[in-house]
């Protein structure tokens, strides 16, 4: 089971390359605006693998899917737990737009100034947590049975943050992948991590939203005000932090009372056993995966995304881009500091 989930994981990282392009294409043709446009491509990127596999598997969906009743109590944890993790992907994402173009600010820019904030909110927040939950918190999760939850954690956080592509998205992925992890294992509900990341990305795209349309001149926060930011946003960080644990640790004793089958305690699986059972997990298709997403984020290879279709068309219209720096190819743009202007 583990191998086909990692040989599912490579196709899906190929599979993404003609995805990205078709949906950049299609895109054009419908003259679509960027929250359709990341509509498509989620639909053909996730959706179509998730349908396929739904298929081939029709008869165990309940094994992909779990669907354990949720409660009033657990909604309110997780939602709660959801809010209190965005100061940490807040300090993530704010270091790392430091060293990394931030392409996800600049679409949210374009769908706030598109469209109204229901529609931005559905392409945003509904379409990706359902699409993408569907796939790494169901099919992927489920194929590494009999595997440590902390495990399964690490190695579904990281493909999670691969999947995204980009090196700026790479990090608080990561971070969202691992947390939903545990959320649908202890709930054995799949709707655990949706509402969880419609929670995170409904949050992200509202305060963006408040954001552009409230302070559109700003200036940009630099030297000793931003440090100044990093360490406020870092303290708030660290005590939002202790208040999520407080609400895990309730969480997960009310999730092992409601089970019937005991389950295995994450804080015992020590490092040892981590290192012990590496190779049964890692196999030749997920090293591949790897190979590939160091390929397109450390040599700046920008598939065709949404976020990247300034790039896109500009690999259309001209080889060179007007800096000299950029080549661009297909429906690949080669820059040294991944940031293409036409």
């Amino acid at each position: 089971m583990i191998k086909k989930t990692n040989r599912l994981m490579l196709a899906l990282i190929i599979w993404i390359i003609p995805a990205g392009l078709l949906a950049y294409n299609l895109s054009i043709i419908l003259s679509a605006s960027t929250g359709l446009s990341l509509f498509i491509y989620q639909l053909l990127a996730f959706g179509i693998p998730c349908l396929i596999v739904c298929v081939i598997k029709r008869k165990n969906l309940s094994e992909l899917f779990p669907t354990k009743t949720l409660g009033l109590k657990n909604i309110s944890m997780i939602a709660g737990m959801a809010l209190l993790i965005q100061p940490l992907l807040m300090f993530i994402s704010t270091l790392t737009t430091q060293f990394l173009p931030n392409q996800t600010s600049e679409m949210m820019t374009n769908m706030t100034l598109e469209s109204n904030f229901i529609l931005v909110l559905f392409f945003i927040a509904v379409v990706p947590s359902v699409f993408e939950e569907l796939l790494f918190r169901g099919i992927i999760f489920s194929g590494y049975k009999n595997v440590p939850i902390v495990k399964i954690a690490i190695i579904n956080g990281i493909l999670f943050g691969i999947i995204h592509l980009n090196l700026h998205q790479f990090l608080y992925a990561v971070v969202v992948g691992f947390i939903l992890c545990f959320f649908v294992y202890y709930t054995k509900s799949i709707i655990a991590p949706i509402l969880a990341h419609f929670v995170i990305n409904g949050t992200q795209i509202t305060f963006h939203f408040w954001q552009v349309n409230t302070a559109n001149d700003a200036d940009p926060v630099v030297g000793s005000d931003l440090i100044i930011s990093f360490i406020i946003i870092g303290i708030i960080a660290l005590i939002t932090f202790a208040l999520f644990m407080l609400i895990y640790k309730h969480f997960k004793r009310h999730n092992i009372a409601r089970s019937k089958n005991s389950l295995p305690d994450v804080e015992e699986i020590t490092t040892s056993d981590l290192l012990a059972r590496k190779n049964k997990l890692i196999t030749v298709p997920l090293y591949i995966v790897f190979v590939l997403f160091g390929f397109f984020a450390f040599f700046g290879l920008q598939p065709a995304q949404p976020q990247n279709y300034n790039v896109v068309t500009s690999a259309y219209e001209s080889n060179i881009h007007n800096d000299g720096r950029c080549t661009c190819f297909w429906i690949f743009c080669f820059c040294p500091d991944c940031n293409c202007e036409d």
